[in-house]
């Protein structure tokens, strides 16, 4: 009896046990070939690119890059709630109020009566409103938004020329600024270019973070005091207002200062009889050799109250205002007791205006012409 055959399969030929298939895969490929071709590509598509990439719709992260072709200037909102940031509940800023309206609201205090000084478009702007005005209102005894500059070092001289009155409405009406920017550029800085824009009112940069600032007084150094004399002469009235610790009888004193870089200088201040007044000696030559002074560069010092602390730590800071004419213009002498006279009407001084009255009208008639 034939011993049982092996079962071949239906697609192996006689000799599939030993010699290989004549064709391996000749219809469809495996599964694991088909996850590697892409449905747009064809056999070769392995090895050579496609042809066309983004011909007619492009990728939706594309769409997104597009701008619109014209965006009008009037679409930007300009006040907080219009751009759909939220206000804060208050400002930083003395003297500021945020409002409902998306507006910042300015005012100070004046014998404990609140004084309004508007509503302004930006916080920053308020807060200038709430220092002119209680520079013109409280003097010097205020808290300070900004330390001083070399254009507002000037701003009391401009205020001399107003009423309290006068001041308050150009803040209301929203003049001051416009003017006083007219009375540095006219008056105070003949040489200073034309163009107002580049007179910089205060900013954020101008702004001691985290202290209540006052100012204490400055001074405008002369040769002698960044010269070989190495001591700075300090007004008696203000060191006895503000340094209670310095006595006449005293010999010296140490008195420790903070710059706006958080660097800390310290003086010795001694009282010379010959002079009768209170000077910075020890410590004094080199402030002035690492800073650079000049003369006529003014010294500001100032009174800081540290808020971020619990019980708030006062420091005593110095800053420097640098001269006008390292900048090419003239310094106005201060000094002087009748500043020049100033019109509020047109924001000329009165000698401008003279002369181009005196210019048109002649002075007298002599054998029937004017001479």
């Amino acid at each position: 009896m034939d011993p049982p055959k092996k079962q071949q399969r239906s697609d192996e030929g006689p000799s599939s046990m030993t010699s290989p298939p004549k064709k391996l895969y000749p219809m469809d490929p495996p599964k694991s070939r088909e996850k590697l071709k892409r449905p747009d590509e064809g056999p070769s598509s392995m090895i050579t690119p496609p042809k066309r990439l983004y011909t007619m719709d492009p990728p939706k992260s594309r769409e997104k890059l597009k701008r619109p072709d014209k965006v009008p200037l009037s679409m930007i909102p300009s006040t907080e709630e219009m751009q759909g940031v939220p206000m804060p509940e208050f400002s930083k800023y003395e003297g500021v109020k945020p409002l409902q309206s998306g507006k910042w609201g300015a005012q100070v205090f004046v014998d404990d009566h609140c004084i309004l000084l508007g509503t302004f478009k930006s916080e920053i702007a308020a807060a200038r409103a709430h220092d002119s005005a209680a520079m013109k209102f409280l003097k010097d005894d205020f808290i300070r938004n900004f330390l001083l500059t070399d254009i507002t070092i000037h701003e009391p001289l401009f205020q001399n020329h107003f009423s309290d009155e006068a001041i308050l409405e150009m803040i209301l009406d929203g003049s001051y600024e416009p003017r006083f920017i007219d009375f540095v550029r006219n008056i105070l800085r003949p040489n200073y270019s034309v163009d107002s824009g580049s007179i910089a009112l205060p900013s954020a940069s101008n702004v001691f973070d985290g202290a209540f600032v006052r100012e204490m007084f400055h001074k405008q150094l002369t040769s002698s005091e960044v010269g070989e004399q190495k001591m700075l002469m300090l007004p008696i009235n203000q060191v006895i207002r503000f340094f209670q610790d310095v006595v006449v009888d005293k010999v010296e004193i140490s008195l420790e200062f903070q710059d706006k870089m958080n660097r800390s200088w310290v003086f010795r201040c001694d009282y010379l009889h010959d002079i009768q007044s209170h000077v910075f000696t020890t410590g004094w030559n080199k402030f002035v050799n690492e800073m650079k002074l000049r003369a006529n560069d003014i010294v500001v010092f100032y009174r800081c109250l540290d808020y971020k602390k619990c019980f708030g730590k006062s420091f005593d800071m110095i800053d420097i205002i640098r001269d006008f004419k390292s900048n090419g213009s003239i310094m106005v002498d201060e000094s002087r007791e009748k500043p020049t006279e100033f019109d509020e009407k047109e924001g000329k001084s009165k000698e401008m205006v003279e002369v181009k009255e005196t210019e048109e009208q002649p002075k007298f008639k002599l054998f029937g012409s004017w001479i």
